[in-house]
C-alpha cells in the first residue's frame, strides 16, 4: 500500500474511535436527545479530516468551546440536573469540535483520550452486556490506530507488514483485558 492509503486508513481509524466513543455514550440511554444533534457534526468534521481539508478557523473552534463550557453549566443545572451526564454531553460536543480542528500531530491522541473517557463514562451509565461488544470493537480499532501511529512515526508503514503486529497486539490486549476483568473483584 502506498503512503497516501496508509494515511487515509489511519484517519479513518481516528474518526472511527471518536464515533465508537460517542455511540457508546448514546447507547447507554441516559443522555438527553438534544445532545445527539451536536454529535452529528462529527460526520462533516471527520469527512473533512479524512479528505485532508484544512481545519476550521482556530478562533471559531475556541469560541465554540467556550460556549460549550457555558452550556455544560446550564445543562448540569437545568437540562439534565446531573453534572456527570452534563460532562458526558460535553464530551460528545468536544468530539464534534475536535473533528473540525485536526491540525497537529498530537490531535489524534486527544481523540483517543476523549474516546476512552467516553467509554468509561458509558460503562458507568449502563450495566448492559452490549457494552462488552462496544469495548471489543473499541479495543481493536484503538490497537489498529496505535500500531498505524507507531509505524507512521517510524516512517516504516509502507516498508513493513503491519498485519502481524496488529493482530498480535490486539489479541494480547484482549486476553489481558479479559484476565484483569475476571481476576479483579468488583464491588
Amino acid at each position: 500500500m502506498t503512503w497516501w492509503y496508509m494515511q487515509l486508513a489511519y484517519r479513518i481509524l481516528v474518526a472511527s474511535l471518536a464515533v465508537v466513543g460517542s455511540v457508546s455514550l448514546l447507547a447507554s440511554g441516559e443522555l438527553h436527545p438534544l445532545f445527539v444533534f451536536p454529535g452529528l457534526a462529527m460526520i462533516p468534521g471527520y469527512y473533512r479530516y479524512i479528505k485532508g481539508y484544512e481545519p476550521v478557523n482556530r478562533w471559531l473552534i475556541a469560541g465554540l468551546a467556550l460556549v460549550e463550557l457555558g452550556v455544560v453549566a446550564f445543562d448540569s443545572l437545568m437540562v439534565s440536573g446531573d453534572f456527570f451526564i452534563a460532562v458526558a454531553h460535553m464530551t460528545i460536543v468536544f468530539q464534534a469540535l475536535k473533528s473540525f480542528d485536526m491540525r497537529e500531530a498530537w490531535d489524534p491522541l486527544q481523540v483517543y483520550f476523549m474516546s476512552m473517557l467516553q467509554l468509561v463514562m458509558a460503562s458507568e451509565l449502563t450495566l448492559s452486556v452490549a457494552m462488552g461488544g462496544v469495548f471489543v470493537v473499541f479495543l481493536f480499532i484503538f490497537m489498529a490506530a496505535l500500531v498505524f501511529s507507531h509505524f507512521m512515526k517510524e516512517g516504516t508503514l509502507d516498508k513493513v507488514s503491519f498485519r502481524v503486529p496488529l493482530i498480535t497486539v490486539s489479541i494480547v490486549a484482549l486476553l489481558a483485558t479479559m484476565l484483569f476483568f475476571i481476576s479483579i473483584p468488583r464491588v
